[in-house]
């Protein structure tokens, strides 16, 4: 299971899914990797459990909690302001972008952008960023939140890859659905309580992962 470098928790509201997100990226960064913890939206169970915060709202840069252990949380609208500032060097003019109202109203109403685009600075953080000759990061742990916010982000890059027939969006898209597959790298780890309405959850989210050819972690056959 740890051989994998990208790690996704979810599971029903209240089983401790930020828990065990915390435990499985501490425990990586106790063996000596160079680990980042992400929490999908706003900064809540992760970032408290390791008693990190944002160095500013809406910051999506990683804070170091502990040696080896660095802490961040994306949403799509951050991501999707890195990715206008630094990636497509808008400088000024993207600025100006962000500033606009009807830039959060974009980001807001449009289905699947905040989706598609947390799922793909997760790559960035994971395969893009470089320090020296390799990775940044040797793993990365994502608390993906309950079982629908999590489906919704891990089934965005291939229905969008779908969507589109060509061009940078299927591209962008596809390499990151590509990602999620990959059973040599991603693992996803639904969490449940020995309850009925948790276990009844754990096993429908479970057939869902299965039917979008989604890589499991750490379930039963």
């Amino acid at each position: 299971m740890t051989s994998r470098t990208l790690h996704f928790v979810t599971g029903k509201g209240g089983v401790g899914k930020s828990t065990v997100a915390a435990a499985l990226a501490m425990g990586l960064a106790a063996g000596g990797r160079r680990v980042l913890a992400i929490e999908l939206g706003e900064a809540a169970g992760l970032c408290r459990i390791l008693a990190t915060r944002p160095m500013a709202p809406g910051a999506i840069a990683p804070v170091l909690a502990t040696p080896g252990l660095a802490v961040a949380y994306f949403d799509g609208a951050a991501a999707l302001a890195e990715y206008l500032t630094r990636r497509m060097h808008l400088g000024r003019l993207g600025r100006a972008v962000l500033a606009h109202p009807l830039y959060r109203a974009f980001v807001a109403a449009a289905p699947g952008v905040r989706e598609l685009l947390a799922m793909g600075k997760i790559r960035d953080e994971l395969v893009l960023q470089r320090l020296g000759d390799g990775p940044r990061w040797d793993a990365v742990v994502v608390d993906a939140g309950a079982s629908g916010h999590a489906l919704e982000h891990l089934r965005m890059p291939a229905a969008t890859a779908a969507a589109f027939a060509g061009g940078r969006v299927h591209g962008e898209a596809e390499v990151n659905a590509a990602l999620l597959r990959d059973p040599g790298t991603t693992a996803i780890h639904v969490v449940a309580t020995p309850e009925d309405m948790p276990l009844a959850e754990a096993a429908e989210v479970i057939a869902r992962l299965r039917t979008h050819g989604l890589p499991l972690g750490a379930v039963p056959d």
